[in-house]
């Protein structure tokens, strides 16, 4: 059965296309990301599935990375993106795989998240 709390691995990916001055860095720019601290740690946006925009999901069904693969990114940024073409410098985005596991069923190949544990 299918679940949206499972406990997914989940993969942040900060898009770094910023243009600062040669002597400053995101992590000195404190307007850079929300997630991004002074000395350039990033942390995870809790309640990523509510508080953030999901951009879409597809299915890799072998290898290393198979599996439900979901994309987040922050509201505004996809505003931004449809006015300009591109994401905004800073701009958040949360990629998460969750494993799932594939079966004959009754009715066919199938694909589910195992249970939780």
């Amino acid at each position: 059965m299918l679940s949206m709390y499972a406990k997914p691995k989940t993969l942040m990916i900060l898009i770094a296309s910023i243009v600062l001055p040669v002597h400053q860095t995101a992590a000195e720019n404190s307007d850079f990301s929300p997630y991004v601290n002074a000395s350039g740690a990033i942390s995870f946006p809790g309640d990523f599935r509510i508080n953030m925009t999901h951009l879409g999901s597809w299915y890799v069904p072998e290898g290393e990375a198979s599996g439900f693969h979901d994309v987040y990114t922050e509201s505004e940024s996809v505003l931004h993106y449809r006015k300009h073409g591109e994401f905004p410098d800073g701009a958040t985005v949360v990629k998460e795989l969750r494993h799932a596991k594939s079966d004959d069923y009754t009715t066919g190949v199938m694909s589910v998240m195992p249970p939780l544990k």
